[in-house]
Protein backbone atom coordinates (compact mmCIF):
# COMPACT_ATOMS: atom_id res chain seq x y z
CA UNK A 1 0.00 0.00 0.00
CA UNK A 2 1.86 3.65 -1.51
CA UNK A 3 -1.07 5.76 0.14
CA UNK A 4 -2.51 4.20 3.61
CA UNK A 5 -4.91 7.23 3.52
CA UNK A 6 -6.54 6.11 -0.01
CA UNK A 7 -8.42 3.14 1.97
CA UNK A 8 -10.48 2.21 4.38
CA UNK A 9 -11.79 -0.80 6.37
CA UNK A 10 -14.96 -1.98 7.74
CA UNK A 11 -14.15 -4.68 10.28
CA UNK A 12 -17.99 -5.51 11.07
CA UNK A 13 -16.56 -9.03 12.80
CA UNK A 14 -13.84 -10.75 14.71
CA UNK A 15 -12.73 -14.21 14.63
CA UNK A 16 -13.40 -14.10 18.69
CA UNK A 17 -14.97 -11.59 21.14
CA UNK A 18 -13.12 -10.42 24.04
CA UNK A 19 -15.11 -11.10 27.37
CA UNK A 20 -14.85 -8.24 30.15
CA UNK A 21 -15.22 -10.49 32.78
CA UNK A 22 -13.93 -13.66 34.75
CA UNK A 23 -14.00 -16.74 33.16
CA UNK A 24 -14.47 -19.86 34.22
CA UNK A 25 -13.43 -23.04 32.84
CA UNK A 26 -14.29 -26.72 33.62
CA UNK A 27 -13.14 -30.28 32.09
CA UNK A 28 -16.84 -31.02 31.56
CA UNK A 29 -17.74 -27.42 30.47
CA UNK A 30 -18.35 -26.60 26.64
CA UNK A 31 -16.56 -24.13 24.64
CA UNK A 32 -19.95 -23.10 22.97
CA UNK A 33 -21.13 -21.36 26.75
CA UNK A 34 -20.14 -17.79 27.48
CA UNK A 35 -17.90 -18.81 30.59
CA UNK A 36 -19.07 -16.68 32.27
CA UNK A 37 -20.37 -18.70 35.77
CA UNK A 38 -19.44 -21.57 37.05
CA UNK A 39 -22.57 -23.30 36.24
CA UNK A 40 -21.58 -22.29 32.71
CA UNK A 41 -17.81 -22.67 31.92
CA UNK A 42 -15.79 -23.17 28.83
CA UNK A 43 -13.76 -26.52 28.54
CA UNK A 44 -10.11 -25.41 27.17
CA UNK A 45 -7.98 -22.95 29.43
CA UNK A 46 -6.84 -21.98 26.40
CA UNK A 47 -9.57 -20.75 24.62
CA UNK A 48 -10.52 -18.72 28.45
CA UNK A 49 -7.08 -16.85 28.12
CA UNK A 50 -7.88 -15.82 24.47
CA UNK A 51 -11.52 -14.39 25.40
CA UNK A 52 -10.68 -12.45 28.33
CA UNK A 53 -9.88 -8.66 28.21
CA UNK A 54 -6.47 -7.49 29.32
CA UNK A 55 -7.69 -4.56 31.82
CA UNK A 56 -5.23 -2.65 34.19
CA UNK A 57 -7.50 -0.52 35.79
CA UNK A 58 -9.99 -4.19 36.49
CA UNK A 59 -7.01 -6.95 36.20
CA UNK A 60 -9.45 -10.41 35.17
CA UNK A 61 -9.60 -13.94 36.73
CA UNK A 62 -9.78 -16.97 34.92
CA UNK A 63 -10.80 -19.60 37.25
CA UNK A 64 -9.54 -23.80 36.49
CA UNK A 65 -12.21 -25.82 38.66
CA UNK A 66 -10.88 -28.84 40.19
CA UNK A 67 -10.01 -31.78 37.32
CA UNK A 68 -6.80 -33.35 34.98
CA UNK A 69 -6.87 -30.95 32.07
CA UNK A 70 -5.51 -32.95 29.38
CA UNK A 71 -4.55 -33.07 25.46
CA UNK A 72 -6.76 -36.51 25.32
CA UNK A 73 -8.99 -36.24 27.93
CA UNK A 74 -10.46 -33.14 27.32
CA UNK A 75 -8.96 -31.25 24.35
CA UNK A 76 -6.69 -29.08 26.04
CA UNK A 77 -4.21 -26.99 24.24
CA UNK A 78 -0.85 -26.17 24.90
CA UNK A 79 1.14 -23.99 25.72
CA UNK A 80 -1.27 -21.45 27.62
CA UNK A 81 -0.25 -18.25 27.05
CA UNK A 82 -1.30 -15.18 29.24
CA UNK A 83 -1.98 -11.29 28.97
CA UNK A 84 -0.74 -8.52 31.10
CA UNK A 85 -3.49 -7.58 33.57
CA UNK A 86 -4.86 -11.05 33.72
CA UNK A 87 -4.88 -14.30 36.30
CA UNK A 88 -4.67 -18.02 36.12
CA UNK A 89 -6.15 -19.66 39.01
CA UNK A 90 -6.87 -23.07 39.60
CA UNK A 91 -9.14 -24.40 42.57
CA UNK A 92 -6.49 -25.95 45.02
CA UNK A 93 -3.18 -27.70 43.46
CA UNK A 94 -3.21 -30.32 44.77
CA UNK A 95 -6.46 -30.65 43.01
CA UNK A 96 -6.27 -29.03 39.52
CA UNK A 97 -3.66 -30.80 37.24
CA UNK A 98 -2.33 -29.50 34.14
CA UNK A 99 -0.98 -32.81 32.20
CA UNK A 100 0.59 -32.12 28.31
CA UNK A 101 2.11 -34.59 25.86
CA UNK A 102 2.61 -32.58 23.10
CA UNK A 103 4.38 -29.78 23.08
CA UNK A 104 7.60 -28.25 25.11
CA UNK A 105 6.34 -25.42 27.28
CA UNK A 106 2.75 -25.83 29.30
CA UNK A 107 2.80 -22.10 30.18
CA UNK A 108 4.44 -19.61 28.01
CA UNK A 109 4.21 -15.97 29.00
CA UNK A 110 6.29 -13.43 26.44
CA UNK A 111 6.30 -9.35 26.74
CA UNK A 112 3.51 -9.71 29.85
CA UNK A 113 3.55 -7.50 33.07
CA UNK A 114 1.22 -7.87 36.25
CA UNK A 115 0.02 -11.30 36.60
CA UNK A 116 -0.34 -14.17 38.44
CA UNK A 117 -0.68 -18.24 38.10
CA UNK A 118 -1.80 -19.96 41.13
CA UNK A 119 -2.44 -23.69 42.46
CA UNK A 120 -1.46 -26.21 40.05
CA UNK A 121 0.09 -29.19 39.72
CA UNK A 122 1.87 -29.94 36.14
CA UNK A 123 2.98 -33.13 34.75
CA UNK A 124 4.45 -33.90 31.70
CA UNK A 125 4.27 -37.56 30.91
CA UNK A 126 6.58 -37.09 27.55
CA UNK A 127 9.88 -38.79 27.92
CA UNK A 128 11.49 -36.29 25.76
CA UNK A 129 10.17 -32.67 25.75
CA UNK A 130 9.62 -30.61 28.62
CA UNK A 131 10.00 -27.16 30.24
CA UNK A 132 6.57 -26.70 32.14
CA UNK A 133 6.94 -22.68 32.51
CA UNK A 134 8.76 -20.53 30.08
CA UNK A 135 8.83 -16.52 30.67
CA UNK A 136 10.75 -14.10 28.73
CA UNK A 137 10.90 -10.27 28.79
CA UNK A 138 8.49 -10.01 30.88
CA UNK A 139 7.73 -8.16 34.76
CA UNK A 140 5.63 -8.52 37.85
CA UNK A 141 5.01 -12.29 37.39
CA UNK A 142 3.92 -14.34 40.36
CA UNK A 143 3.49 -18.06 40.11
CA UNK A 144 1.81 -18.78 43.64
CA UNK A 145 1.09 -22.50 45.04
CA UNK A 146 2.19 -24.67 42.46
CA UNK A 147 4.05 -27.94 41.77
CA UNK A 148 6.24 -29.06 38.82
CA UNK A 149 6.92 -32.75 38.69
CA UNK A 150 8.17 -35.62 37.10
CA UNK A 151 9.50 -34.40 33.76
CA UNK A 152 12.77 -36.20 31.52
CA UNK A 153 14.07 -33.79 29.35
CA UNK A 154 15.83 -35.70 26.62
CA UNK A 155 15.54 -34.33 23.17
CA UNK A 156 17.21 -30.90 21.86
CA UNK A 157 13.44 -28.92 22.17
CA UNK A 158 13.74 -28.60 26.04
CA UNK A 159 16.82 -27.96 28.62
CA UNK A 160 15.12 -27.01 31.77
CA UNK A 161 11.53 -27.79 33.33
CA UNK A 162 11.86 -23.54 34.60
CA UNK A 163 13.26 -21.08 32.15
CA UNK A 164 12.97 -17.23 32.79
CA UNK A 165 14.77 -14.41 30.54
CA UNK A 166 14.77 -12.13 31.35
CA UNK A 167 12.17 -11.46 33.82
CA UNK A 168 12.54 -8.83 36.52
CA UNK A 169 9.98 -8.81 39.93
CA UNK A 170 9.11 -12.37 39.72
CA UNK A 171 7.77 -13.85 42.87
CA UNK A 172 7.95 -17.61 43.44
CA UNK A 173 5.50 -18.50 46.52
CA UNK A 174 5.23 -21.89 48.03
CA UNK A 175 6.26 -23.21 45.04
CA UNK A 176 8.11 -26.70 44.75
CA UNK A 177 9.97 -28.41 41.44
CA UNK A 178 10.51 -31.81 42.15
CA UNK A 179 11.78 -35.48 40.76
CA UNK A 180 12.81 -33.82 37.53
CA UNK A 181 15.83 -34.77 35.19
CA UNK A 182 16.68 -32.47 32.02
CA UNK A 183 20.33 -31.42 29.95
CA UNK A 184 20.84 -27.95 31.47
CA UNK A 185 18.81 -27.50 34.73
CA UNK A 186 16.09 -29.45 35.87
CA UNK A 187 14.77 -27.41 38.29
CA UNK A 188 15.42 -23.93 37.33
CA UNK A 189 17.04 -21.60 34.77
CA UNK A 190 17.40 -17.70 35.25
CA UNK A 191 20.44 -16.24 33.59
CA UNK A 192 19.30 -12.90 33.94
CA UNK A 193 16.59 -11.17 35.99
CA UNK A 194 15.56 -10.31 39.42
CA UNK A 195 13.11 -11.86 42.08
CA UNK A 196 12.14 -12.84 45.45
CA UNK A 197 11.42 -16.81 46.04
CA UNK A 198 9.09 -17.72 49.49
CA UNK A 199 8.89 -20.89 50.92
CA UNK A 200 10.15 -23.02 47.84
CA UNK A 201 11.11 -26.22 47.50
CA UNK A 202 13.57 -27.38 45.07
CA UNK A 203 14.16 -31.52 45.51
CA UNK A 204 16.04 -34.41 43.49
CA UNK A 205 15.81 -32.62 40.32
Amino acid sequence: ITNPTAYNFHIQNAVLDIVNSDLFVATDGDDNNSGLTSAEPLQTIALALRLVESDSLNPKTVHVAAGVYDNHLNNQIYPLTLKSFTNLSGAEMETTFLQNDYINNMIYIDNVHNTVVENFTLHHPNQDRADFLGIMFSNKVTFRNFIGEDAVITGDDGICTVYFYPVDELLMENVTLRNNVGRVGAGLVCPRGNGTFRNCVFDNN
